[in-house]
């Protein structure tokens, strides 16, 4: 039988869920601080810096929210990699106030506030994004308080209008999070012509309350169009909406758990369950939460209809946030609404082995002092700074060859401040499709003076090309000095 929950059992939860956020923002806040600049963050900060007319529009690397940050903290406080990364931890406070806000609707026990801690909070993915500028950070905490309010059972044209503005943010944040926000607009236009009819949709009120969605679009879409045109959107992936959109965010998620083929299997049962929980317990489920599975659903059927008709490929890994991060809170209502049913063993049961299994995966993170996207770029301003003590000669005016991954953190923000003695044009090289360089890159590398090379290197040069200087393990790559 079912135990019954005092007060003081719920505010434990609480004040479990508050001292965890306390301890995650310490965390978030150390790796702001020690973390190398990434290269899309380099990127932005040398648009901002040189006021480059590409920081607001035909590109999609510096989410415009994000490059407006960069720039008042740039000018208020300096432009250390801390220093441009306060908007993204204070973001991170917003997260996990909006989680705290929306989980409010449906949580009232101690053990079922460790599913949203489990889940959200512990994710190692989704912190990567708050220790750096960029706009993930953002679009995942704004994209939170608007489901907080689509959750609200006051259905007022203000608090539509709230749901809309904060979704709106969230895409100037991030781009991608305007699937969102199209499929939130499409559910309501459906919504509205069922119960009102369609003269409904041009009333004052209803357009009132839709203004950020239309003014955002826009803006935004115009800017999207010709950003894809030019070739600055990233391109996604083509093997399927679960191995893609959903299975790279979670092998980034939890690389301590699962094996690649055991995680797809599990995520498409979670998903199969996820369905049959909503569609077999419609009537008890929150009307509000139901509204919350139909936008998923319409998200779903959005992204492969993009991939059908217009073969634009699947979102994933970290433009595929916004999406999982939808998905991982339906999956904390299903879970809180069946053990909140279930017999207090079996509560107990389920909440410790989720609470167990994020606790691991996040010990065993490999990239607490890097990044899980940009590890190639973590350290890359303490070997550049000790090149010239590491040298056998002097450095000034010599040339460096640097992967294509990690030219950006070099050239746009450590070169730009520090003006290193290196010369300042660097050779860049990588691999080609087959994942092997050409005989053609080779020996331009080998025209250069230093290179710094990822391992495994050694298929492609022998020991005496080069003189190994040191290996610097952030980024598993080690600096070499050239053979003249």
């Amino acid at each position: 039988m079912n135990r019954s929950y005092t007060h003081n059992e719920d505010r434990y939860g609480k004040f479990l869920f508050a001292g965890i956020t306390a301890i995650l923002f310490v965390y978030v806040t150390y790796r702001a601080f020690h973390l190398s600049i990434t290269n899309d963050e380099a990127f932005t900060f040398y648009n901002v810096a040189t006021h480059h007319i590409k920081m607001m529009c035909g590109t999609a690397n510096t989410h415009w929210l994000n490059s407006f940050f960069v720039w008042i903290e740039s000018i208020l406080i300096g432009n250390k990699e801390w220093m441009i990364r306060i908007h993204s931890l204070l973001s991170f406070i917003l997260f996990s106030w909006a989680i705290y806000r929306f989980c409010l609707h449906f949580i009232s026990t101690f053990w079922q506030w460790m599913i949203p801690i489990s889940l959200l909070l512990l994710n190692i993915y989704i912190l990567d994004f708050f220790s750096l500028a960029r706009g993930y950070s953002l679009g995942m905490a704004f994209e939170v308080l608007a489901f907080s309010y689509i959750l609200n059972s006051d259905k007022s044209p203000r608090n539509l209008f709230f749901s809309y503005l904060f979704l709106s943010v969230a895409t100037i944040s991030c781009y991608t999070c305007i699937l969102i926000l199209f499929s939130f607009l499409i559910h309501e236009v459906f919504s509205k012509i069922r119960q009102a009819g369609f003269r409904e949709l041009f009333s004052k009120k209803w357009l009132l309350a839709h203004l950020p969605v239309l003014i955002t679009f826009l803006v935004a879409i115009p800017n999207i169009l010709f950003s894809r045109h030019e070739g600055e959107l990233e391109e996604g992936q083509r093997n399927g909406l679960v191995q893609d959109s959903f299975g790279v965010f979670f092998e980034r998620s939890y690389p301590a758990l699962f094996s690649k083929e055991i995680l797809y299997l599990f995520i498409g049962i979670v998903l199969i369950l996820l369905f049959l929980f909503f569609l077999f317990l419609r009537r008890s489920i929150d009307r509000n939460m139901w509204i919350l599975f139909e936008l998923f659903v319409i998200h779903i059927v959005v992204v492969e209809a993009l991939f059908f008709i217009f073969k634009i490929p699947y979102i994933f890994g970290r433009t595929s946030l916004s999406f999982n991060i939808l998905f991982l809170l339906l999956l904390v209502y299903a879970l809180a609404f069946i053990i909140n049913r279930w017999p207090y063993r079996y509560a107990l049961i389920i909440c410790l082995l989720l609470c167990t299994g994020s606790s691991y995966n996040f010990i065993e993170m490999k990239e607490h002092r890097s990044t899980i996207e940009w590890y190639k770029t973590q350290g890359i301003e303490r070997c550049i700074s000790e090149l010239e003590s590491l040298a056998k000669g002097p450095v000034q005016g010599k040339k460096l060859g640097l992967h294509l991954s990690q030219l950006g953190s070099y050239t746009n923000y450590y070169q730009y401040l520090n003006r290193y003695p290196i010369n300042d044009t660097v050779y860049s090289f990588c691999e080609n499709e087959s994942g092997i360089f050409e005989p053609a890159t080779i020996d331009q590398m080998l025209q250069q003076d230093f290179l710094l090379l990822l391992r495994p290197y050694n298929q492609y040069f022998n020991k005496n090309q080069y003189f190994f200087l040191k290996h610097y393990e952030d980024m598993n790559a080690d600096l070499v000095e050239v053979r003249k």
